[in-house]
This record gives C-alpha cells, sequence and structure tokens, in this order.
C-alpha cells in the first residue's frame, strides 16, 4: 500500500527540493523558429542642447517652433502617431513617401473632397492597409499559447506530483524562476516569514497575517515538525 505523506510549503524536506522539476520542463512545446534579424538601424543624430525634435518621427528636427507645428500637422507625423497606438513601429519620412506613392488612386479622396478631408482619408488608408498586412495570412500562422492554469506544478522521481497556486508566487516571477523562489520560501531568515493574505468576492472580503516560517535560528530539527507550521498573530 502507498504512503501518502502531507507538505507544508514553507517547510518541505531538503531531499525532496533537491529532486523537483518544474512541469512545464518536462513537456517543452517547440519553440518557433526565431524571425532573421533585419539590417541594423542606422543610429540617430545627436540634437543639439536646445534643439526641438518630435520624439515619434525619429531622426525629425526642427529649426523653429513654426517648422515644429507644421510637422506636427504633416501626414507622415499623423500616420506614424496612429501606426504607433496600433503598436507599429513609425517609419521615416523616406518609407512614408513610398507608401503614399503605392497607395491607389481611388482611395486617396475624390476631388469634390476638401484638402483636410482628403489628407484624412489618405492618412486612414494607410493605416488600415498596414493593420491587414500585419495581420496572420492565415490561422495556423497563430502562435498558440497555453492556457493559465491556477496550479503550478513540480514533478518529484518517481511518481510525486506537488502542486502550488501561482498566486502565491510573484506577478514578476517567469515559469522559470518558480522552482528558485519555492527554494527560497524555504528559509525564515533572521526575523521569520510573514505574509498577508486577502480574500475578495461579492463586496466581501477577509484579510490575515500569517506567519509562514519562524526565523531560522528557531527551528532545531529539519523537515517537518510542529513549530513549522504556521500561526496567525
Amino acid at each position: 500500500m502507498s504512503q501518502h505523506y502531507q507538505y507544508h510549503l514553507f517547510s518541505l524536506p531538503r531531499d525532496l527540493l533537491d529532486t523537483l522539476i518544474p512541469r512545464n520542463v518536462l513537456a517543452q512545446p517547440p519553440q518557433p523558429p526565431s524571425a532573421p534579424t533585419s539590417e541594423t538601424p542606422s543610429p540617430l543624430p545627436l540634437l543639439a542642447p536646445g534643439s526641438r525634435a518630435c520624439n515619434i518621427c525619429l531622426g525629425s528636427t526642427f529649426v523653429d517652433v513654426d517648422d515644429q507645428r507644421a510637422h506636427f500637422r504633416s501626414d507622415w507625423h499623423r500616420y506614424n502617431v496612429k501606426v504607433r497606438l496600433n503598436g507599429h513601429d513609425p517609419v521615416t519620412e523616406a518609407h512614408f513617401a513610398q507608401l503614399v506613392d503605392a497607395l491607389d488612386d481611388s482611395i486617396s479622396g475624390s476631388a469634390s473632397s476638401s484638402d483636410g478631408e482628403s489628407d484624412d482619408d489618405a492618412v486612414a488608408a494607410l493605416v488600415n492597409k498596414t493593420r491587414k498586412l500585419s495581420r496572420p495570412s492565415s490561422p495556423g500562422t497563430v502562435p498558440l499559447t497555453m492556457p493559465q492554469m491556477p496550479l503550478v506544478w513540480f514533478h518529484s522521481p518517481p511518481s510525486t506530483q506537488i502542486g502550488v497556486y501561482r498566486t502565491i508566487f510573484s506577478l514578476a516571477a517567469s515559469p522559470s524562476d518558480y522552482l528558485a523562489d519555492l527554494k527560497q520560501m524555504q528559509s525564515g531568515g533572521d526575523h521569520g516569514r510573514t505574509w498577508a493574505m486577502f480574500m475578495t468576492a461579492g463586496g466581501h472580503f477577509a484579510g490575515a497575517i500569517v506567519r509562514v516560517k519562524r526565523p531560522d535560528d528557531d527551528n532545531d530539527d529539519p523537515g517537518l515538525t510542529k513549530r513549522d507550521l504556521p500561526s496567525l498573530y
């Protein structure tokens, strides 16, 4: 008959910790081939102190305020603002000129439209064209994402499985750091380890301050002992 052990998250035995393997490492999905690197971008020109520049249209500088205002009204600047809001990179003035030249005459605005309306139509058409070109060509090109499960699983040979709630780990931690973080939780430090826990649902909440680990100097015996269990303040 197999034996069942009850472990405490903050007092895992050392021999178990040394053999734990994150289960996502055992079944890593194949990594997509890395895209070829584009040509090295040219370095941005250094600006003299007090000079004016646009922080969206890189490489654009102005001699005075009027020149800067004229740039902000230009199609190039308005296009870069819109594509950047859509998550794309701004283009240079030369590249923008090529995009305008390639734009079909039928969507550049009719003769009866005002100049402002024609400019707006041209910029909108270019933005829509950029958005369409950035879409995947087929559903098969969309990368599959693994669902976020509430538990993070660790495996210890031959058949021990340990699940830890994902919310225990820091939001800034990546899955590759979970095992190191789990090992770090076994240390109480000089002053012990204390956690603040809150539960919220339906407009109600509950909270507790929990001492999950006593100071390291207080632990006389390794492994699971009564003194290692968490206590409420």
